[in-house]
């Protein structure tokens, strides 16, 4: 399992089991530089909807913004 989702990068140790097993899964899929950074249209690296939400401990707002990636 990637170290990043468990520890500060995503709050992964204070995440819900489900939310923490879908961020895992996002987290094979993009990896966690995909899941918590874009480049915006100035193509500036900034961080993403999804981390903020994890960031934050809002876990309903995780689990909303994964299921409209």
């Amino acid at each position: 399992m990637p170290k990043n989702v468990r520890t500060a990068s995503f709050n992964g140790a204070a995440a819900p089991q489900k939310v923490f097993e879908s961020m895992t899964d996002g987290t094979f899929n993009v990896g966690c530089t995909g899941l918590g950074w874009y480049t915006n249209g100035k193509g500036q690296k900034v961080r993403t909807t999804l981390w903020r939400h994890a960031q934050a401990g809002n876990w309903k707002g995780v689990c909303e913004r994964l299921t409209t990636l």
